[in-house]
């Protein structure tokens, strides 16, 4: 009975640990909505003569949104240990089988800002003479839930 107990109480501590680490990563992707909102205003309100003027607005805005990502990547591999069981608990079911495709998405849809960005300052850089630096990430395209699609990628 000892034993049974100490299961119970371990089987609740991780599935709180999920609940948790899952709560922050909510968190996490709406400041990061918020984020691409001010970038993708930033970007469709500049002529691209003009991107010198809104140049570190926008490459503020990719560091933010990186940043955010790093936060949720440690959520995700807390998630990766204790997601290994099903659970008696539907949502944290939910939460396991979603978590993946969720960070896929997030990752996949920040390089496609990158891509985005970068493509800009290439056509700046064709015809002005004050050269702007394209932004540098070390993510890629992801495909974290292994089913053969890379969500979001353009």
């Amino acid at each position: 009975i000892n034993s049974i107990n100490m299961d119970k109480k371990k089987t609740n501590k991780t599935i709180n640990n999920i609940e948790e680490n899952y709560t922050i990563i909510e968190t996490n992707i709406s400041k990061y909505n918020d984020i691409r909102d001010e970038l993708n205003k930033s970007i469709s309100n500049t002529y691209i003569e003009k991107l010198n003027e809104k140049y570190e607005i926008i490459i503020n805005n990719l560091k933010e949104e990186e940043n955010i990502i790093k936060e949720i990547e440690k959520k995700v591999k807390k998630l990766d240990t204790s997601c290994h069981n099903t659970f008696n608990n539907k949502d944290v079911n939910k939460i396991c089988n979603n978590y993946k495709k969720y960070y896929e998405t997030i990752i996949n849809i920040f390089v496609n800002d990158v891509k985005d960005v970068n493509d800009i300052v290439k056509k700046y850089n064709e015809n002005n003479t004050d050269k702007l630096e394209e932004y540098q990430t070390n993510y890629n395209y992801i495909d974290y839930n292994k089913d053969g699609k890379y969500l979001e990628r353009e």
